[in-house]
């Protein structure tokens, strides 16, 4: 699965607060060629954490939901994360 494939989620989007759960939010990526070296400049897909909690915009979690996060804070990470990023050959912990 390309880095593009994993930006565009098949599930529809889910939208609203999420459950007690921590989010992984994808920043940007770098563009890579099939054997995974990088071939072009960091791609900022306007999606962070931070600025969500400062300016209030909304992000999208791997899973597809899509949320303003208004707080920083450890929970249990969101299973369909986990597997999305596992499933694009992210090493996961846990």
């Amino acid at each position: 699965m390309s880095t593009t494939e994993l930006l565009e989620p098949e599930a529809e989007t889910k939208l609203g607060p999420p459950a007690k759960m921590s989010h992984i939010v994808v920043e940007g990526f770098w563009p890579t060629d099939a054997k995974g070296c990088r071939t072009g400049e960091f791609v900022s897909l306007d999606n962070c954490g931070v600025d969500a909690i400062v300016f209030g915009t909304p992000v999208r979690a791997l899973c597809g939901l899509v949320w303003v996060p208004t707080e920083m804070t450890k929970y249990p990470v969101c299973p369909a994360c986990i597997e999305a990023a596992r499933a694009s050959g992210w090493a996961v912990p846990g």
